[in-house]
Protein backbone atom coordinates (compact mmCIF):
# COMPACT_ATOMS: atom_id res chain seq x y z
CA UNK A 1 0.00 0.00 0.00
CA UNK A 2 0.84 3.66 -0.27
CA UNK A 3 0.97 5.77 2.48
CA UNK A 4 0.19 9.36 1.43
CA UNK A 5 1.03 11.96 4.38
CA UNK A 6 0.97 15.63 4.43
CA UNK A 7 -2.38 16.57 3.89
CA UNK A 8 -4.91 19.39 4.69
CA UNK A 9 -8.33 18.04 6.50
CA UNK A 10 -11.33 19.36 4.08
CA UNK A 11 -9.46 20.05 0.71
CA UNK A 12 -10.67 17.16 -1.74
CA UNK A 13 -7.52 15.48 -3.06
CA UNK A 14 -7.59 13.45 -6.78
CA UNK A 15 -5.82 10.20 -7.17
CA UNK A 16 -5.30 8.17 -10.79
CA UNK A 17 -4.80 4.53 -10.51
CA UNK A 18 -3.57 2.28 -13.34
CA UNK A 19 -2.70 -1.18 -13.78
CA UNK A 20 -0.18 -2.57 -16.05
CA UNK A 21 -0.26 -6.20 -18.20
CA UNK A 22 2.97 -7.05 -18.99
CA UNK A 23 4.06 -3.18 -20.78
CA UNK A 24 0.30 -2.48 -21.75
CA UNK A 25 -0.83 0.38 -19.04
CA UNK A 26 -4.74 0.74 -18.27
CA UNK A 27 -6.37 4.32 -19.45
CA UNK A 28 -6.77 4.52 -15.33
CA UNK A 29 -9.50 5.10 -12.87
CA UNK A 30 -9.65 8.32 -11.40
CA UNK A 31 -11.20 8.81 -8.03
CA UNK A 32 -11.43 11.83 -5.01
CA UNK A 33 -10.86 11.70 -1.35
CA UNK A 34 -11.19 14.29 1.41
CA UNK A 35 -9.37 14.03 4.16
CA UNK A 36 -12.12 13.82 7.61
CA UNK A 37 -12.21 16.92 8.94
CA UNK A 38 -12.11 15.52 13.29
CA UNK A 39 -11.09 17.34 16.80
CA UNK A 40 -8.28 15.89 18.75
CA UNK A 41 -8.34 16.34 22.41
CA UNK A 42 -5.55 18.63 22.50
CA UNK A 43 -7.37 21.65 20.36
CA UNK A 44 -8.23 24.67 21.33
CA UNK A 45 -11.97 24.74 22.41
CA UNK A 46 -14.49 27.94 22.09
CA UNK A 47 -18.07 27.90 22.69
CA UNK A 48 -20.56 29.31 19.98
CA UNK A 49 -24.05 31.04 20.27
CA UNK A 50 -25.85 30.67 22.57
CA UNK A 51 -23.91 27.66 24.25
CA UNK A 52 -25.63 24.51 25.56
CA UNK A 53 -24.32 21.75 27.27
CA UNK A 54 -20.91 21.17 28.65
CA UNK A 55 -21.23 17.41 27.58
CA UNK A 56 -22.72 18.19 23.37
CA UNK A 57 -20.56 18.45 20.60
CA UNK A 58 -22.73 21.35 19.29
CA UNK A 59 -21.73 23.39 22.37
CA UNK A 60 -18.42 23.87 20.80
CA UNK A 61 -15.61 24.59 18.17
CA UNK A 62 -12.38 22.94 18.17
CA UNK A 63 -9.27 24.41 16.28
CA UNK A 64 -5.52 22.60 16.11
CA UNK A 65 -4.10 26.20 15.51
CA UNK A 66 -6.36 28.52 17.44
CA UNK A 67 -6.75 29.84 14.21
CA UNK A 68 -9.37 27.65 11.50
CA UNK A 69 -11.65 26.45 13.63
CA UNK A 70 -14.15 23.62 13.07
CA UNK A 71 -17.58 22.35 14.61
CA UNK A 72 -16.35 19.91 17.70
CA UNK A 73 -16.53 16.20 16.95
CA UNK A 74 -15.58 16.19 20.81
CA UNK A 75 -16.37 17.81 23.60
CA UNK A 76 -13.73 19.47 25.74
CA UNK A 77 -11.46 17.75 28.77
CA UNK A 78 -8.60 18.54 31.12
CA UNK A 79 -6.35 17.61 27.78
CA UNK A 80 -7.28 20.56 26.03
CA UNK A 81 -4.92 23.31 25.02
CA UNK A 82 -7.31 26.18 26.20
CA UNK A 83 -11.03 25.87 27.12
CA UNK A 84 -12.58 29.62 25.86
CA UNK A 85 -17.03 30.74 26.82
CA UNK A 86 -17.60 33.47 24.02
CA UNK A 87 -19.36 36.34 25.38
CA UNK A 88 -23.58 35.52 24.93
CA UNK A 89 -22.66 31.54 25.36
CA UNK A 90 -23.95 29.79 28.78
CA UNK A 91 -22.47 26.58 28.95
CA UNK A 92 -24.01 23.81 31.53
CA UNK A 93 -21.78 21.35 33.08
CA UNK A 94 -25.12 18.86 33.29
CA UNK A 95 -22.98 15.99 33.87
CA UNK A 96 -19.72 15.05 35.45
CA UNK A 97 -16.84 17.07 33.46
CA UNK A 98 -13.64 18.28 33.72
CA UNK A 99 -11.22 20.96 32.34
CA UNK A 100 -8.08 23.06 32.45
CA UNK A 101 -7.11 26.49 30.96
CA UNK A 102 -10.50 27.72 31.02
CA UNK A 103 -12.00 31.45 29.78
CA UNK A 104 -15.67 32.47 30.62
CA UNK A 105 -15.50 35.80 28.99
CA UNK A 106 -17.10 38.62 30.06
CA UNK A 107 -21.18 38.51 29.29
CA UNK A 108 -21.03 34.49 29.17
CA UNK A 109 -21.45 31.97 32.00
CA UNK A 110 -20.59 29.08 33.03
CA UNK A 111 -23.29 27.32 35.11
CA UNK A 112 -21.81 24.18 37.55
CA UNK A 113 -24.68 21.87 37.90
CA UNK A 114 -23.16 18.27 38.17
CA UNK A 115 -19.16 17.83 39.57
CA UNK A 116 -16.48 19.37 37.75
CA UNK A 117 -13.12 19.19 38.00
CA UNK A 118 -10.53 21.67 37.49
CA UNK A 119 -6.99 20.44 37.01
CA UNK A 120 -3.82 21.75 37.75
CA UNK A 121 -1.87 23.07 34.46
CA UNK A 122 0.24 25.95 33.91
CA UNK A 123 -1.40 29.05 35.01
CA UNK A 124 -4.29 29.78 35.91
CA UNK A 125 -6.58 27.36 35.34
CA UNK A 126 -10.16 29.34 35.31
CA UNK A 127 -10.04 32.80 34.82
CA UNK A 128 -13.49 34.58 35.08
CA UNK A 129 -14.75 38.28 33.11
CA UNK A 130 -17.73 36.83 33.55
CA UNK A 131 -20.27 34.56 35.48
CA UNK A 132 -20.22 31.54 37.08
CA UNK A 133 -23.34 29.89 38.67
CA UNK A 134 -22.95 27.25 41.23
CA UNK A 135 -26.11 24.91 41.33
CA UNK A 136 -25.26 21.56 42.14
CA UNK A 137 -22.39 18.91 42.42
CA UNK A 138 -19.39 18.30 44.11
CA UNK A 139 -16.47 20.29 42.44
CA UNK A 140 -13.08 19.31 42.74
CA UNK A 141 -10.64 22.20 42.19
CA UNK A 142 -6.56 21.25 42.24
CA UNK A 143 -5.88 24.05 39.87
CA UNK A 144 -6.62 27.95 40.31
CA UNK A 145 -9.11 29.89 40.29
CA UNK A 146 -9.26 33.80 39.58
CA UNK A 147 -12.22 36.11 39.60
CA UNK A 148 -11.25 39.21 37.30
CA UNK A 149 -12.30 43.08 37.91
CA UNK A 150 -16.66 42.83 37.45
CA UNK A 151 -17.18 39.40 37.26
CA UNK A 152 -19.60 37.57 39.04
CA UNK A 153 -20.05 34.14 41.25
CA UNK A 154 -23.51 32.97 41.91
CA UNK A 155 -23.69 30.64 45.13
CA UNK A 156 -27.88 29.25 44.02
CA UNK A 157 -28.08 26.41 46.38
CA UNK A 158 -28.40 26.13 50.17
CA UNK A 159 -25.06 24.80 51.65
CA UNK A 160 -21.88 23.69 50.36
CA UNK A 161 -18.35 25.10 49.32
CA UNK A 162 -18.10 28.68 47.43
CA UNK A 163 -15.14 28.33 44.86
CA UNK A 164 -11.80 28.80 46.21
CA UNK A 165 -9.95 32.01 44.62
CA UNK A 166 -8.62 35.27 44.00
CA UNK A 167 -10.91 37.67 43.99
CA UNK A 168 -10.45 40.79 42.82
CA UNK A 169 -11.52 44.61 44.51
CA UNK A 170 -14.99 44.69 41.63
CA UNK A 171 -15.56 40.80 41.71
CA UNK A 172 -18.86 40.10 43.68
CA UNK A 173 -20.67 36.73 45.48
CA UNK A 174 -23.87 36.50 45.61
CA UNK A 175 -25.54 33.79 48.09
CA UNK A 176 -28.39 33.49 46.44
CA UNK A 177 -29.63 30.01 47.05
CA UNK A 178 -29.41 29.48 50.79
CA UNK A 179 -32.88 27.87 52.71
CA UNK A 180 -31.66 26.57 56.05
CA UNK A 181 -27.75 25.65 55.44
CA UNK A 182 -24.80 28.05 55.82
CA UNK A 183 -22.40 28.26 53.07
CA UNK A 184 -18.80 27.19 53.77
CA UNK A 185 -15.42 28.03 52.12
CA UNK A 186 -15.58 31.69 53.31
CA UNK A 187 -12.14 31.61 54.72
CA UNK A 188 -11.00 33.71 51.67
CA UNK A 189 -11.06 37.50 50.91
CA UNK A 190 -14.02 39.12 48.59
CA UNK A 191 -14.20 41.64 46.63
CA UNK A 192 -18.10 42.75 47.00
CA UNK A 193 -20.00 40.29 48.90
CA UNK A 194 -23.79 40.31 48.86
CA UNK A 195 -26.43 38.00 50.72
CA UNK A 196 -29.96 37.76 48.74
CA UNK A 197 -31.97 34.31 49.88
CA UNK A 198 -35.14 34.61 48.86
CA UNK A 199 -35.90 31.50 49.94
CA UNK A 200 -34.25 31.48 53.30
CA UNK A 201 -36.74 29.98 56.23
CA UNK A 202 -34.51 30.76 59.63
CA UNK A 203 -31.37 32.95 61.10
CA UNK A 204 -28.92 31.35 58.96
CA UNK A 205 -25.63 31.86 60.97
CA UNK A 206 -21.78 31.76 59.79
CA UNK A 207 -20.05 30.44 62.19
CA UNK A 208 -17.04 32.58 62.82
CA UNK A 209 -15.09 32.07 59.45
CA UNK A 210 -11.71 32.14 59.93
CA UNK A 211 -9.92 34.57 57.29
CA UNK A 212 -13.43 35.81 56.04
CA UNK A 213 -12.60 39.54 54.96
CA UNK A 214 -14.51 41.42 52.27
CA UNK A 215 -12.36 44.46 50.51
CA UNK A 216 -16.01 45.68 48.80
CA UNK A 217 -18.83 46.36 49.96
CA UNK A 218 -21.44 43.86 51.59
CA UNK A 219 -24.51 44.31 50.85
CA UNK A 220 -28.15 42.52 52.08
CA UNK A 221 -30.81 42.36 49.98
CA UNK A 222 -33.18 39.52 51.02
CA UNK A 223 -32.99 37.20 54.39
CA UNK A 224 -36.68 35.74 53.07
CA UNK A 225 -38.56 38.74 53.80
CA UNK A 226 -39.37 38.05 57.64
CA UNK A 227 -38.42 40.52 60.24
CA UNK A 228 -35.83 39.26 63.05
CA UNK A 229 -34.97 36.56 60.39
CA UNK A 230 -31.21 37.56 59.78
CA UNK A 231 -27.70 36.19 59.19
CA UNK A 232 -25.21 36.56 61.37
CA UNK A 233 -21.50 36.37 61.94
CA UNK A 234 -21.42 34.38 65.20
CA UNK A 235 -22.97 33.03 68.06
CA UNK A 236 -21.46 32.50 71.54
CA UNK A 237 -18.01 33.56 70.13
CA UNK A 238 -15.94 36.46 69.26
CA UNK A 239 -15.61 37.94 66.36
CA UNK A 240 -13.76 40.82 64.15
CA UNK A 241 -15.04 42.19 60.82
CA UNK A 242 -13.49 44.59 58.48
CA UNK A 243 -15.60 45.60 55.23
CA UNK A 244 -13.52 47.58 53.12
CA UNK A 245 -16.40 49.42 51.03
CA UNK A 246 -19.96 50.37 52.41
CA UNK A 247 -22.86 48.10 54.39
CA UNK A 248 -25.55 48.03 52.60
CA UNK A 249 -29.30 46.67 54.19
CA UNK A 250 -31.71 47.26 51.65
CA UNK A 251 -34.21 44.79 51.90
CA UNK A 252 -32.68 41.70 54.35
CA UNK A 253 -32.03 41.59 57.88
CA UNK A 254 -28.32 41.19 59.53
CA UNK A 255 -27.42 39.90 62.43
CA UNK A 256 -23.89 40.97 64.08
CA UNK A 257 -23.99 38.37 66.62
CA UNK A 258 -26.21 36.10 68.79
CA UNK A 259 -25.98 34.05 72.06
CA UNK A 260 -22.86 35.23 74.04
CA UNK A 261 -21.03 36.09 71.11
CA UNK A 262 -19.27 39.33 70.74
CA UNK A 263 -18.50 41.21 67.15
CA UNK A 264 -16.68 43.59 65.82
CA UNK A 265 -17.71 45.25 62.34
CA UNK A 266 -15.45 48.27 61.25
CA UNK A 267 -17.07 49.48 57.93
CA UNK A 268 -14.77 52.02 56.24
CA UNK A 269 -17.12 53.47 53.94
CA UNK A 270 -20.63 54.00 54.23
CA UNK A 271 -22.96 52.42 55.90
CA UNK A 272 -27.00 52.63 54.37
CA UNK A 273 -30.10 50.87 55.96
CA UNK A 274 -33.20 51.06 54.03
CA UNK A 275 -36.18 49.27 52.29
CA UNK A 276 -37.41 47.93 56.01
CA UNK A 277 -34.15 46.27 56.48
CA UNK A 278 -32.77 45.61 59.51
CA UNK A 279 -29.58 46.18 61.34
CA UNK A 280 -29.55 43.68 64.69
CA UNK A 281 -26.55 44.93 67.09
CA UNK A 282 -27.54 41.43 68.55
CA UNK A 283 -29.89 39.13 68.21
CA UNK A 284 -30.38 37.68 71.68
CA UNK A 285 -28.42 36.55 74.41
CA UNK A 286 -25.97 37.96 76.33
CA UNK A 287 -23.96 38.96 73.64
CA UNK A 288 -23.19 42.83 72.57
CA UNK A 289 -21.54 44.20 69.11
CA UNK A 290 -19.74 47.17 68.12
CA UNK A 291 -20.34 48.84 64.86
CA UNK A 292 -16.83 51.29 63.36
CA UNK A 293 -18.12 53.78 60.76
CA UNK A 294 -15.44 55.85 58.94
CA UNK A 295 -17.65 56.97 56.50
CA UNK A 296 -21.38 58.13 56.66
CA UNK A 297 -24.77 56.74 58.42
CA UNK A 298 -28.32 56.47 56.54
CA UNK A 299 -31.37 55.02 57.88
CA UNK A 300 -34.36 55.54 55.82
CA UNK A 301 -37.32 53.24 56.48
CA UNK A 302 -35.07 50.61 58.05
CA UNK A 303 -34.58 49.44 61.31
CA UNK A 304 -31.56 49.32 64.24
CA UNK A 305 -32.00 47.49 67.45
CA UNK A 306 -30.79 44.80 69.81
CA UNK A 307 -33.07 42.06 71.23
CA UNK A 308 -30.35 40.34 74.02
CA UNK A 309 -30.00 40.90 77.38
CA UNK A 310 -26.82 43.44 76.83
CA UNK A 311 -26.83 46.91 77.37
CA UNK A 312 -23.37 47.60 76.04
CA UNK A 313 -23.71 47.45 71.87
CA UNK A 314 -22.38 50.19 70.42
CA UNK A 315 -21.77 52.71 67.25
CA UNK A 316 -18.85 54.73 66.96
CA UNK A 317 -18.71 57.57 64.25
CA UNK A 318 -14.77 57.11 63.46
CA UNK A 319 -14.63 59.33 60.25
CA UNK A 320 -11.72 62.12 60.62
CA UNK A 321 -13.98 65.46 59.55
CA UNK A 322 -17.77 66.07 58.89
CA UNK A 323 -19.51 62.76 59.18
CA UNK A 324 -23.42 62.78 58.39
CA UNK A 325 -26.04 60.83 59.83
CA UNK A 326 -29.34 61.05 58.28
CA UNK A 327 -32.46 59.37 58.85
CA UNK A 328 -36.08 59.11 57.96
CA UNK A 329 -39.11 56.63 58.99
CA UNK A 330 -35.90 55.15 61.02
CA UNK A 331 -36.56 52.96 63.99
CA UNK A 332 -33.63 52.98 66.47
CA UNK A 333 -34.47 51.05 69.86
CA UNK A 334 -33.34 49.10 72.72
CA UNK A 335 -29.89 49.87 74.42
CA UNK A 336 -28.00 51.34 71.52
CA UNK A 337 -24.98 53.61 72.63
CA UNK A 338 -23.00 56.04 70.50
CA UNK A 339 -19.21 57.68 70.85
CA UNK A 340 -18.05 60.18 68.08
CA UNK A 341 -14.41 59.95 68.40
CA UNK A 342 -12.24 63.10 68.67
CA UNK A 343 -11.46 64.45 65.12
CA UNK A 344 -15.53 63.64 63.80
CA UNK A 345 -17.73 66.36 63.59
Amino acid sequence: PQLVSGLTNGTPYFYKFFTRLGTTWSAGVEVSATPAVVTVATDYFRSVAPGGSWGSTSTWESSSDNSTWIAATLVPTAAANTITIRNTANVTVAAPAGGDQITVDAGASLILSANFTLADGAGTDLVVDGTVTNTAGTHTITGTVAFNANSVYQHNRNGGPVLTATWDLTSTVEINGITGTQPTNLGQTFGNFTWNSTGQTGNIGLGSPAGFDIAGNLTVTSTGGVTNRAFRFTSNTGYTLSVGGNLILNGGHLGLSSGSGTMGLLVAGDVFISNNSELYMSQGGSGASTLSIFGNLSVTNGTITETGSSTASLIIFSKSGTQTFSAAAAVLSNDLNYIIFTGST
